[in-house]
């Protein structure tokens, strides 16, 4: 039992970058590097290698959690095409290519704005990374350039980076002045009337999942995200019409 224990606390210790497989993206990359960011008005509009560090660095974190645009993969070019279409800039303090921090929750639900905020405990910070609740898109060299955290360094207070400008891969704790943070929301779409399931029967009226079962998909899909696991299994009852059924429904 000791000996499981010791495991089981090794393996937890070891888990110290999140589990969503983050591409690394350079905004000066060639294919993206020279397209214009932000929106027309009174004031400077960049390039993306010249300005894109927050942009490229949150594009990162949606592609990770799977966000598409259109059905393609979401990189620089085609967030910044979408950013420009949907009021995703704002023209702030001479710079009208200043990033909309509540757009990326309008592209996809997969993330939700906490805010930009002072940073959190380092412990707290490496915590969250691990248990996948929170993108961290952190202001480091004296609150000129945005990185996304994708882990904490064993042994030191200190944060593995995706640094969409410059070659570096760790980013000491105290180097942090503030960060952008945004809840994750991954919750797998379970569709009431699909095959696998649609025509099991639920409750004791003989009606299946296909016809009365969108709060229960529902609940599935909420507890599916929290990593809860069940094993239950009904033998399937085919029906008709789909409709929905609350506690409350005669």
């Amino acid at each position: 039992m000791l000996l499981l224990l010791l495991v089981a606390a090794t393996a937890s210790a070891l888990k110290v970058r999140a589990g969503y497989p983050f591409p690394m993206f350079k905004q000066c990359d060639p294919r993206w590097g020279n397209d214009t960011m932000g929106i027309k008005g009174n004031g400077w509009r960049s390039t993306i290698c010249g300005e894109g560090c927050a942009m490229t660095s949150t594009t990162m974190a949606l592609a990770g959690l799977g966000v598409t645009i259109n059905g393609f993969p979401i990189t620089p070019a085609t967030f910044n095409t979408w950013l420009i279409a949907n009021e995703g800039y704002l023209c702030l303090q001479g710079d009208c290519d200043n990033l909309n921090l509540t757009a990326p929750e309008r592209l996809s639900s997969v993330m939700s704005l906490i805010g930009e905020t002072e940073k959190p405990p380092f412990k707290e910070i490496a915590k969250d990374i691990a248990d996948e609740r929170i993108i961290h898109v952190a202001h480091v060299r004296n609150n000129s350039h945005f990185v996304l955290l994708v882990g904490a360094v064993p042994g030191q207070e200190s944060f593995y980076v995706h640094d969409p400008f410059f070659n570096v891969t760790v980013y000491p704790y105290a180097n942090i002045t503030d960060i952008i943070r945004s809840k994750i929301n991954v919750y797998p779409v379970y569709k009431q009337c699909d095959a696998r399931w649609g025509s099991n029967v639920m409750g004791g009226d003989g009606d299946t999942i296909c016809q009365v079962g969108c709060l229960m998909s529902s609940i599935s899909s909420a507890i599916a995200g929290t990593g809860i696991q069940v094993s239950n299994r009904l033998p399937p009852q085919p029906r008709s019409t789909p409709s929905c059924r609350t506690t409350t429904d005669t």
